[in-house]
Formats: C-alpha cells, sequence, structure tokens
C-alpha cells in the first residue's frame, strides 16, 4: 500500500523503481493496513485511530444497580488492558466516570516499571472535574466547553456544539494535531454512546466475564437512547475472540460501510 502522508506518498515507490527493483503494490493490502492502522488512520484524517474498550458481565453490565463495579473481570483480563493503554498515545473517559470512580489512568504492567503512560484526557463539558481528582497532572488534558482552570492539568476549552457539550469531533482533530495516533476510550456509557453515534469509533474491545448481574437499574456499557430498529445495529467485521483466564475478550472493527 501507499504511505498515506502527503508529503512522502509514493516517492519510496519511485526510488525503489529508479534502482532497477520490481515493486509490488498492494500485496497483502489489509494486513499491512491493520498492522499500521494508527498510523494510517492519522496520516489519512488528520485524527487519531479511537478504541472503545469496556468490562460487562455475562448479560451486559458494567456495575450492579449500586454502581459496583470493581472487579467484575479477573486479573488476565485487566493486565491485558493495561497492555492496551501501553499501546495507545492517549485515554480518556467522561466526567461522570471520574467522579463517581476517581481512577488514576495510568498503565500499571507487572515487571514493566517503564511502561508508557498515555495522555489522559477527560471529556468535562462544563468543567465538573473535582480539583482533588486522582486523574489530575502534568499529562492530563480536560476537555471542556466551559472557562476556567484545574491545578496540575492543562483545560481545552472548545466552542460548544448543538447540543451544549464538547464537540467530539474538534477535539479528536485538536488530538491529531498535537500527535496522537491512538485514542483509548474508556467509558463511561454515555460517552461510548456519544461516540458511536458519531461513528468515530474505529475498533471495540470487549472483555466479558462468566457473571450474570441482573437489574433493570444496573448499566450498560453504551447509554443514549439507543436504536429502535436491529437493522439499525453497529456491527463489527474481523471479529476476535481470545480467552483470559475464565473471561473472553471479544474485539472487532466497526463497520461503517454497513448497509441499513
Amino acid at each position: 500500500m501507499n504511505d498515506p502522508d502527503q508529503r512522502v506518498r509514493g516517492t519510496g515507490i519511485e526510488r525503489l523503481k529508479s534502482a532497477g527493483l520490481q515493486v509490488d503494490v498492494g500485496t497483502s493490502a489489509h494486513a499491512a493496513k491493520q498492522l499500521n492502522e494508527f498510523y494510517v488512520t492519522h496520516r489519512s484524517t488528520g485524527r487519531p485511530f479511537v478504541s472503545l474498550k469496556f468490562a460487562m458481565s455475562l448479560d451486559g453490565k458494567i456495575a450492579t444497580r449500586t454502581g459496583e463495579s470493581r472487579w467484575i473481570t479477573g486479573e488476565q483480563a485487566r493486565n491485558h488492558g493495561h497492555q492496551l493503554r501501553h499501546m495507545n498515545d492517549a485515554i480518556l473517559v467522561g466526567v461522570n466516570t471520574v467522579i463517581k470512580d476517581d481512577p488514576q489512568l495510568t498503565t500499571r504492567i507487572e515487571g514493566d516499571r517503564d511502561a508508557r503512560q498515555p495522555l489522559r484526557v477527560v471529556l468535562d463539558s462544563h468543567l465538573r472535574t473535582p480539583r482533588t481528582a486522582r486523574v489530575l497532572g502534568e499529562r492530563t488534558l480536560i476537555a471542556t466547553t466551559s472557562a476556567g482552570d484545574l491545578d496540575c492539568a492543562e483545560v481545552l476549552t472548545l466552542p460548544p456544539g448543538p447540543d451544549g457539550r464538547v464537540p467530539i469531533e474538534a477535539l479528536l482533530d485538536q488530538l491529531g494535531q498535537r500527535g496522537i495516533l491512538s485514542l483509548l476510550v474508556e467509558g463511561g456509557a454515555q460517552t461510548h454512546a456519544a461516540f458511536l453515534a458519531a461513528g468515530l469509533v474505529n475498533k471495540v474491545y470487549a472483555y466479558i466475564a462468566p457473571k450474570l448481574i441482573g437489574g433493570s437499574e444496573a448499566p450498560s456499557p453504551v447509554g443514549g437512547v439507543g436504536i429502535g430498529n436491529l437493522n439499525d445495529a453497529l456491527r463489527l467485521r474481523d471479529t476476535e475472540v481470545v480467552t483470559l483466564g475464565d473471561d473472553i475478550l471479544f474485539s472487532g472493527y466497526v463497520d461503517v460501510h454497513r448497509d441499513r
């Protein structure tokens, strides 16, 4: 495949040809694109490749009706989640997750003190992040529509979208301009719904535990209004299933070219 970077597109191929080498373009193109998906997406769109990650019970709950969510999955699944953090340039959660769970959003890999720490991004339209939140620090970006500041964190104020919230497209543009090639979205349910509704998710990682939580008030991974017809459901392609201890990881790419 051709390098999607406009500055060098095709020049490497021409140099090889001028040196007398035979060049075949397109061989294993699909595999090559997946291998370099962060780079290809960033160079093609100016935005990071977006992965959406969540852990849920077998009946599709990410917490109990009282909000307890630690821990739905086992240690192997959680360790794999930290590997995903290590792989990505940035990690994003909504402010409700910060207020409810007070996460650190750091990479913690056993035996690896040099694990890469991604940029931590909080989607916080009305600047409600507590000043005592553990997520605050030098490598933290608070995306908001409100004027203000927070100690030890950068506040990025963007013009509100039609719904009065941070426009996700504009945020992704900003991250892309900062050289962020990949973004891992870790919740919560409303944030997941916003990214999916906007068609901005490239890949989904779903960790599924063999547990039944039940309860109509127990939250699921994707909030929002939801669809009315199954034909409108988002589908995943190139899916993969991996066993992690007693849990399974289901992953796949969002099929943006689906027929409705």
